[in-house]
């Protein structure tokens, strides 16, 4: 998934993934799932994943992946 989301003023956008729960407020980003793990990119902005490990924030310009889709 490849998506663009303006946010605003109470607006923002959940995405549940394996092993993984992404809280978007106003960012482009990209989600990709597979065997491996859910991977989160950010081209700007900031996103939230929280994992069964706990809460990352991720940035523009970084990434991040959970290990085997069950967080990590």
């Amino acid at each position: 998934m490849y998506a663009e989301f303006e946010g605003g003023a109470g607006r923002s956008l959940r995405i549940e993934a394996p092993g993984a729960t992404v809280d978007v407020v106003g960012t482009l980003f990209a989600i990709e799932i597979g065997d491996a793990g859910t991977c989160v990119s950010v081209s700007h902005g900031r996103v939230r994943v929280t994992t069964a490990t706990g809460v990352i924030a991720v940035g523009g310009g970084e990434a991040m992946c959970t290990e085997g889709g069950e967080g990590g």
